[in-house]
């Protein structure tokens, strides 16, 4: 099901330092690893620091949306410019994210099915 602003899936309780908080999954921009805490990029520009593994997250969000992209980062695909050598280039900011060789496959293939989904076939 895909997320909307009416549909609970689109947002997630997560656990920060203070206790726990509910995040908007629409707004995610993308999101970093960092041991066992992820630090989570939203499109204002907001960052929070999140007690829980990257993997947490690759469960919990919906693909073709959100795609793994390397052992560091998941990306939000809607927010995605480009793909240029071995890095994604956002919309926001051209922010560089990595996509490495074990991920890039399934990267790919889970771009293109999101962007099929969403009408923006390469021709």
């Amino acid at each position: 099901m895909e997320p909307t602003p009416f549909n609970p899936k689109s947002l997630l309780n997560v656990k920060i330092a203070k206790g726990e908080k509910l995040i908007k999954t629409l707004e995610i921009l993308y999101l970093k690893g960092m041991d066992k805490h992820t630090l989570v990029y939203f499109t204002d520009g907001i960052c929070l620091e999140t007690h829980h593994m990257l993997k947490w997250y690759e469960k919990k969000l919906l693909t073709p949306q959100y795609c793994r992209c390397h052992k560091s980062f998941i990306v939000n695909c809607f927010y995605i410019d480009c793909t240029c050598g071995n890095n994604s280039i956002m919309k926001k900011d051209n922010i560089r994210i990595p996509v490495s060789n074990k991920y890039r496959e399934c990267y790919r293939d889970n771009l293109e099915r999101y962007q099929e989904r969403d009408g923006y076939k390469n021709v």
